[in-house]
């Protein structure tokens, strides 16, 4: 059973997945300490989701657009290695946006602003998808933009349910917090883009990654309190063990 799951769990980068929860929840909690209110769970539950769904639906169909590349330079992940249907992976990764995009919808209606924030988000994945493999600098300021629209969209979907003051773009903390991530994101892909070509960046692109969580229990500890910081934290130990049999890129 494990070894017909593994290969799911490799395309799917699960070991990765807990720096967007990571994401998710630095970003409501900051929304909801500007907005002097308080998280709401189960609406934070269905950003999860969403932003889940979105990830996931973004790392296989990043394997299905680069087959032809990861044939020469990656012939082990599972699409070049035949361990994975190549048309089966098409349809997972667009069932999954589609997916977070429906996820989306339900905290989106009926403001605008939250609408436009959630629909776009798979359009911006599909830009990566298609331009990446024109340069470095396409790919990595994509893959930016990807997870900040991913931090708006939550930002603007928690300000809609705990606030009725009309929504603006992200300020303060938020605001700090989306281009800090951008940025980090940014140089993190650029670096990333070269792991193929020397082996020994391997390693510290996926400690990158992982950092993700303590840079978002920092902001947390500065803006919301120890005890936000504290459970991102909890979440570190996760990719920690996961990253020794499931890549984080």
């Amino acid at each position: 059973m494990l070894r017909k799951i593994f290969p799911f769990l490799r395309l799917l980068r699960v070991a990765n997945l807990p720096t967007v929860w990571s994401n998710i929840l630095a970003a409501h909690w900051l929304t909801v300490m500007v907005y002097a209110a308080e998280p709401n769970v189960p609406l934070l539950m269905i950003q999860l989701l969403a932003g889940s769904c979105f990830f996931l639906g973004g790392m296989v169909l990043n394997d299905w657009y680069d087959l032809e590349i990861d044939r020469a330079e990656r012939p082990s992940r599972p699409l070049p290695s035949g361990q994975i249907s190549v048309t089966f992976a098409g349809w997972l990764g667009f069932m999954l946006l589609a997916a977070g995009t429906a996820a989306a919808l339900v905290v989106s209606l009926p403001n605008e602003i939250v609408i436009m924030s959630g629909i776009t988000l798979p359009v911006w994945i599909l830009c990566y998808e298609i331009l990446h493999k024109r340069g470095v600098f396409y790919a990595a300021t994509f893959m930016a933009i990807c997870r900040a629209k991913n931090i708006a969209f939550v930002s603007y979907s928690t300000a809609a349910f705990v606030s009725s003051r009309e929504l603006s773009v992200a300020v303060g903390s938020v605001d700090f917090y989306l281009v800090v991530v951008a940025l980090y994101i940014f140089f993190v892909t650029i670096i990333a883009s070269y792991e193929a070509r020397w082996k020994h960046l391997q390693a510290m692109v996926g400690w990158m990654l992982l950092a993700i969580i303590p840079l978002d229990a920092l902001i947390c500890l500065l803006f919301c309190g120890w005890q936000y910081a504290l459970i991102l934290l909890a979440l570190f130990p996760l990719p920690f063990l996961l990253r020794k049999t499931i890549p984080l890129s």
